[in-house]
């Protein structure tokens, strides 16, 4: 019976990799598995970044991070044939990445966690103030903003049936995250 180590490793020279790695150098071997432990973080990284800007700039504004996430398959094709190159590849795709949209969205999910902080207090606020006095404040004139950079980002308004609704936005109001009295949070993405 195999140790578990040299199991993994040879599922990873046969299966993963895709070739018998014995008849490369182990220089070869070991551009092969930076190049595959490159892809693997670019792609969470991308993956996460990708996920993020769902929820901060919508649907359609995460085109651009699906684009970069499915970039990562060329590497991922050559990584069989040309280890080297594939190598580079990565480093390159991870490196504008990182440059060209990784920063916006680590800003903009700074922003979002801000908000969705502003919007639980706000929840707390208007629900003390519907227990002691049996409404919902008419609007947020009297609640105090822990981040008052952040006011112009919430709509809020009482609805007929004695509740309350307020909407807020990362970027823009098309693209806005909600919480409503009687039905809770809510997100739309476009």
């Amino acid at each position: 019976m195999l140790h578990p180590a040299a199991a993994l490793q040879r599922w990873a020279d046969e299966v993963v990799i895709g070739m018998k790695m014995s008849s490369r150098s182990d220089r070869d071997r070991r551009t092969v598995l930076l190049a595959t432990t490159l892809l693997e973080l670019s792609a969470c990284m991308q993956l996460l970044g990708t996920l993020l800007a769902n929820k901060t700039v919508g649907a359609v504004g995460q085109v651009p991070y699906f684009g970069a996430l499915l970039l990562l398959l060329v590497p991922a094709a050559a990584l069989l044939h040309w280890p080297r190159v594939s190598t580079v590849l990565t480093i390159g795709l991870s490196a504008m990445f990182a440059v060209a949209l990784l920063p916006q969205q680590l800003s903009l999910g700074e922003r979002l966690y801000r908000l969705e902080a502003e919007a639980r207090a706000i929840v707390d606020y208007a629900d003390d103030e519907l227990q002691r006095t049996g409404s919902p404040p008419p609007n947020l004139r009297g609640y105090s903003f822990r981040n008052p950079d952040l006011e112009s980002s919430f709509r809020y308004h009482v609805s007929r049936k004695g509740g309350y609704r307020f909407s807020f936005w990362v970027v823009q109001p098309g693209i806005s995250h909600w919480y409503d009295s009687t039905t809770g949070w809510g997100y739309y993405d476009d």
